[in-house]
Parts: structure tokens; C-alpha cells; sequence
């Protein structure tokens, strides 16, 4: 891939605090366009939008456990490293 394509969308150290708002807006946010998603389609075409209910499934499931991360790392007073890119490539 090239590099001009990957992109780093967050990099540091973190307060389990901030990591936690930081995290879980982003996650909240993909929740929140995929249920859009599937209001619209269901809203245009009349039938639910399979792939959209499962990655709002995944992404619950992802919050759950990630939010077990943040508490624990606050109960322990633990700094949190987050590195996170964004790999975009083109298909024809």
C-alpha cells in the first residue's frame, strides 16, 4: 500500500480518561452512522440493511470490552499507549 494512504489517526500516551472519551467517540460515532445507514435503507427500500445491523452488533461488543480496558486502567491509575491508522486504498 502506499504510504500516502495510511494515515495516523491517533498516536500517544494517554490518561485512561481521555483514552476512554477519545475511543469510544469514535466507536459511538460509527454505532451512530450505521444505525443512519440502516434508517435510510430501510426508510428508501423497505428492508433492513443486514451488514449495517451486524457491524452495530460488532461495534457494541467492541465498546463493552473496551470499556473494561478504560476501567481498569483507571482502577490502577494506568497511563494507556493508543496508536491507530487509517490504511485507504483504492478498488476498481
Amino acid at each position: 500500500m502506499n504510504s500516502e494512504n495510511t494515515f495516523k489517526l491517533i498516536e500517544g500516551t494517554f490518561s485512561a480518561t481521555d483514552a476512554k472519551e477519545i475511543i469510544l467517540t469514535l466507536v459511538e460515532e460509527k454505532i451512530q452512522f450505521h444505525k443512519r445507514r440502516c434508517l435510510s435503507h430501510e426508510l428508501r427500500l423497505g428492508t433492513k440493511d443486514d451488514p449495517s445491523l451486524k457491524r452495530i452488533n460488532a461495534l457494541k461488543e467492541m465498546q463493552e470490552k473496551l470499556q473494561e480496558v478504560f476501567e481498569t486502567a483507571e482502577q490502577n491509575n494506568h497511563k494507556l499507549v493508543i496508536n491507530a491508522s487509517i490504511d485507504i486504498e483504492s478498488k476498481p
